[in-house]
């Protein structure tokens, strides 16, 4: 988007001394910032678990809405797709804002989880990655989350956490 500015400036006595300047300002579209809660975190086999790319956001509000698709890559098997333990075949994960994987997905070992969310405009054509590692361990261990009392502001000693937790089940 382009904007103009005129600025003109004379003397009040003599009107006919004045000067004019006109700027014009290109602001280019920001790209999307996809965002991801937890750099890095475990789930248990045996547990359901989500990872969730809600709070990603366009600096400039413009965007009608946002795709999101998923991606696998098996870290333990150097980078190799992920497959699904329950049928041997290809992951197939859903789009959509939240990942759900079901117990019994991923067997042991670590992987990285990627989601490339889209402006829901083919036209506008941003995107952008974010990436997590999930840790697959046996069983249902205890849950733990970290999440910011203020979210999307820069952090220092005097802000607040919360920190939560379950017993897996």
């Amino acid at each position: 988007k382009n904007y103009t500015f005129e600025s003109m400036i004379y003397m009040e006595e003599q009107p006919w001394i004045n000067n004019t300047v006109t700027i014009e300002v290109r602001v280019g579209v920001q790209p999307i910032q996809a965002m991801l809660g937890m750099t890095e975190f475990t789930a248990g086999t045996a547990q359901r678990w989500t990872i969730d790319a809600g709070s990603s956001y366009d600096p400039d509000q413009i965007a009608p809405g946002f795709t999101y698709t998923w991606a696998c890559a098996n870290i333990s098997a150097g980078g190799a797709p992920c497959r699904d333990a329950r049928t041997g075949g290809p992951l197939a994960l859903a789009e959509g804002m939240v990942l759900a994987v079901e117990p019994g997905t991923l067997p042991l070992g670590r992987y990285r989880l990627t989601v490339t969310v889209g402006v829901d405009d083919e036209a506008d054509g941003r995107w952008d990655s974010a990436s997590s590692v999930v840790v697959m361990v046996p069983g249902n261990p205890p849950r733990v989350a970290i999440d910011s009392v203020f979210e999307g502001v820069a952090v220092d000693e005097l802000n607040r956490f919360v920190v939560t937790a379950d017993d897996g089940y």
